[in-house]
């Protein structure tokens, strides 16, 4: 009688082990898509799963796709993105090495100041996307378009808003953007018939 209490008891406590760790596993989890951990509040982190499936469902909703529900609203925040024709004065994409020219400096969106880009000659980037910062590598392509690289982030929780905007500058970044200029130093970077307006610093 013993032994099967011993037995009753062990078997109870190895299902509220199985609980608690689900439960912590899906607590880490969590904490990890909203960016809510304290430890790694302020770490790099790697723009893999989950965020870059947050992202590519992101640039679904943007972008179209398969799959895409047609009454998918793009996510509130300063209205980042512009359609093309929506932009006054958008002239033809900048080819590959004029685009590189262009690109070595600050360029800080007009919808938002808070959120900016930085294109270093090294072939880096750094960004503040109005809710975190963080880097990665891009070059540009045979077809005049930015293939940016090892995305990365810190991850702190921001606003619905602010998450709104910072989701749409990593969407254009992840989509490979090409240049477009605008008048006087102004330029965009778009894809897909979305773009997002930037005033270049100047040098």
């Amino acid at each position: 009688m013993l032994e099967a209490a011993a037995d009753s008891f062990g078997a109870m406590i190895s299902r509220t082990l199985k609980k608690v760790t689900t439960a912590t596993a899906f607590v880490a989890l969590a904490g990890g898509v909203l960016g809510a951990g304290t430890a790694g509040a302020q770490e790099l982190s790697s723009v893999d799963s989950p965020q870059s499936s947050q992202i590519q469902e992101l640039s679904s909703r943007l972008f179209g796709g398969p799959g895409t529900p047609e009454d998918s609203e793009a996510p509130e925040g300063s209205g980042l993105i512009e359609k093309y024709e929506d932009v006054d004065g958008l002239q033809d994409k900048l080819p590959a090495d004029e685009a590189q020219k262009v690109l070595n400096g600050t360029f800080t969106a007009k919808k938002n100041p808070e959120i900016s880009v930085t294109f270093n000659s090294d072939g880096t980037l750094a960004y503040n996307d109005g809710c975190n910062s963080g880097g990665a590598s891009y070059k540009l392509d045979q077809t005049d378009a930015i293939v940016v690289e090892n995305l990365n982030s810190t991850l702190r929780a921001c606003s619905p808003d602010a998450m709104a905007d910072a989701d749409a500058l990593k969407a254009i970044l992840s989509a490979k953007p090409v240049v477009f200029p605008l008048e006087g130093n102004n330029y965009a970077l778009g894809s897909q018939g979305q773009v997002i307006q930037f005033e270049k610093a100047e040098n």
